[in-house]
């Protein structure tokens, strides 16, 4: 990560004075300069924390033990906050080495660290298709995905979903990357995934050519075959109302036929379950709505 010529920088600033009437340079007051001066030494100790917080980072990622662990927290606080500000350097993490090291760290599984670890990788990897495709071609999706059973039902465990949702969302690659290395034996992670496109299609937040190019019943089609003895009350509800909200929701970027099947499996999953008659309701008014 190189630094700017910021005393280059200022010797020019002083050299682009605005002119005077006369049509001399007028001359620049030494407050102004101060304040110059002042300015640019800030942004500069600035860019230095970032530097060193991104050295750090990559030097201990290849250690067995952390020596300093206030200080590691400290500089992934800094280079979160720097992808904030500047997202646009985040689309090179794959090229300055920063994603192999927050996949290093998340293999260790140091329980200290992993909380700003999954917090820089969710900043720098949400909607980054460049970096989720790169992503794709290590083991970050698999190290992730083992995390799974050491974060059950810890505080952990909502943001280790939210990091998994973050490096598969807007990229197909990745997204089959994830059904590939393991998805399919993680139901909350699915459970999570399907809830997260819902809410989209719910609020009716895609437009039509999203839509068609998610393929919003391919999406219910691959969390099946639905079993409630297996996967849960809580599963196949979250699973019909995805499929009805696609339904209803867009009738003209669905094939009719396709639906109608769907909806056949999904009553037959529901049939003689006491604590489905909700989700029996709404599978009766997406056929109403199929009958059209």
């Amino acid at each position: 990560m190189s630094l700017p010529d910021w005393k280059g920088l200022l010797k020019w600033t002083l050299q682009q004075v605005p002119e005077n009437t006369t049509g001399s340079k007028k001359p620049i007051s030494k407050e102004d300069v101060e304040f110059l001066q002042k300015a640019m030494d800030s942004v500069h100790d600035h860019d230095k924390k970032v530097k060193s917080a991104a050295q750090l980072i990559q030097e201990m990622a290849t250690r067995t033990t952390i020596d300093d662990v206030d200080a590691l927290l400290e500089a992934f606080d800094i280079m979160e906050q720097f992808y904030e500000e500047h997202p646009g350097n985040a689309s090179s993490v794959h090229r300055t080495g920063m994603l192999d090291a927050i996949t290093q760290y998340i293999k260790q599984g140091n329980r200290e660290v992993l909380p700003a670890v999954l917090s820089l990788l969710i900043t720098t990897i949400s909607n980054n298709e460049k970096v989720q495709e790169e992503a794709t071609k290590g083991p970050l999706m698999q190290h992730l995905l083992d995390l799974r059973e050491m974060a059950d039902d810890t505080a952990l465990e909502p943001k280790l979903i939210t990091a998994i949702a973050a490096v598969t969302r807007h990229c197909v690659s990745a997204e089959k990357h994830f059904v590939k290395v393991g998805a399919k034996k993680n139901l909350k992670v699915k459970e999570k995934a399907a809830l997260l496109i819902y809410h989209f299609v719910n609020l009716q937040k895609l437009d039509k050519r999203e839509a068609q190019r998610i393929q919003l019943l391919a999406a219910v089609r691959n969390l099946m075959p639905l079993d409630v003895q297996t996967h849960g009350i809580q599963y196949v509800e979250v699973c019909i109302n995805l499929f009805a909200a696609a339904v209803l929701k867009y009738p003209h970027s669905i094939n009719k036929n396709e639906a109608i099947a769907l909806w056949k499996q999904l009553s037959k999953v529901v049939e003689g379950t006491q604590e489905l008659e909700g989700a029996k309701e709404i599978l009766q008014e997406v056929h109403k709505a199929l009958s059209r």
